[in-house]
């Protein structure tokens, strides 16, 4: 049986080489394998990267409370916080506003987040220095922020809140020492300043934010729902950055969908060589089935094409993928594809459910290919077979 696969669909004896019927699928299942794999391993880790900055701050879930609505009703907004303190849902609490920042004799205007409980925020893996020091009264500035205005840890900086002025020669001023600068490479969060809640900076505010640690259960959801229902907006997935998240599955799909088609003209093909393979050889077929090789070991013949064909060129995919990954992460083979300095420096990302999905797909492909010229075969007419005559 070995003998006879080897003869009719792997080695050609004439001229001493493997035969392109054997090849050309064989390349394709590698490269269409090989385009999936990395495609999922490039985009689930710069998507892991970028939700990982992303939900420094804005955490996944969160709700938005308009404190003028909340404090003409009957349920103003400090019992729902009381509530989700209750039931351990909150992460952070902030209020944000524009203001204007005074440092090294440079000015500029700038987002400020005003952290509830700023003493808990910590978010140490987006630190550039890791600052030792105890400062009372700190804040923390993007590293956008901080590049424009030759900010370090330690620098002092003025903020000017020009909502609250009392006229045109007297604006209100809050000294506060930088403890550390942060680098999320998301533009919205490294040009910002992270500073404890301030009353007076933040009395002009109307919208309450809480970020909250995991998403809210369908009766707690339906409890502040019904009870809140007018002065808030409960967010999950977070919307702030939604459309980007879209677009990353849709370029991942797309890429997937890319080497899918690839297998499947490598199906195709299979399908073209299976049949050249029974019209060349059908008069040996019919001598081989006349002299007692039975047509169901012929059909197997062709089942053990495919099923080498797939298996190889899966294993070679896998080899070429690994070794992406270990390169990518010993020497950073990436980096010549993606300039760190424009994208994200993430790591390739290939989880074995993926690994195993893509696989069963390919396998589910190539045998699908297989079907029609074991249809044929099984439609063979011996004697016609032998003649040499066409199916």
């Amino acid at each position: 049986m070995i003998k006879l696969f080897l003869k009719y669909f792997v080695y050609n004896g004439n001229t001493k080489s493997l035969k392109v019927s054997f090849v050309l699928p064989l390349l394709t299942i590698m490269v269409g394998s090989y385009i999936m794999f990395i495609s999922y391993a490039i985009m689930d880790g710069f998507k892991d990267e970028i939700l990982k900055s992303i939900y420094f701050f804005n955490k996944e879930n969160n709700i938005i409370i308009n404190k003028k609505i909340s404090d003409q009703s009957s349920n103003r907004y400090e019992e729902l916080i009381i509530f989700l303190k209750e039931k351990d849902y909150i992460d952070t609490m902030y209020e944000e506003r524009i203001i204007f920042i005074k440092s090294n004799f440079q000015s500029t205007i700038s987002k400020a987040y005003g952290i509830i409980n700023f003493s808990d925020f910590k978010p140490k893996e987006f630190f550039e220095y890791n600052y030792k020091n105890n400062l009372n009264y700190f804040c923390y500035v993007g590293s956008n922020l901080a590049r424009n205005l030759n900010i370090k840890p330690g620098d002092q900086i003025d903020l000017i809140s020009v909502l609250d002025f009392k006229n045109l020669y007297d604006f209100p001023e809050t000294k506060i020492t930088v403890k550390d600068i942060i680098k999320s490479d998301i533009l919205k969060y490294d040009n910002s300043i992270y500073m404890p809640y301030d009353s007076i900076l933040f009395k002009k505010n109307v919208l309450f934010n809480i970020n909250l640690n995991k998403e809210l259960s369908l009766s707690d959801y339906n409890f502040i729902k019904e009870r809140f229902s007018n002065s808030i907006e409960i967010n999950s997935d977070n919307y702030i950055f939604s459309e980007l998240i879209h677009a990353i599955n849709f370029e991942k799909t797309f890429y997937v969908f890319f080497g899918f088609v690839i297998v499947i003209i490598s199906s195709i093909m299979l399908v073209g060589f299976n049949i050249s393979s029974i019209v060349t050889n059908i008069s040996k077929i019919g001598i081989l089935e006349s002299l007692g090789l039975k047509r169901k070991k012929i059909k197997i013949l062709f089942l053990l094409n495919t099923l080498v064909l797939t298996i190889l060129g899966i294993m070679i995919s896998l080899i070429l993928i690994f070794l992406t990954i270990y390169f990518d992460n010993n020497y950073m083979l990436l980096d010549f594809i993606f300039d760190p300095k424009v994208y994200f420096n993430f790591k390739l990302k290939l989880p074995s459910q993926i690994i195993f999905n893509i696989i069963i797909l390919i396998f589910m492909i190539m045998f699908a290919s297989t079907i029609y010229p074991l249809n044929k075969i099984g439609k063979l007419n011996i004697i016609k077979a032998i003649k040499g005559r066409n199916i």
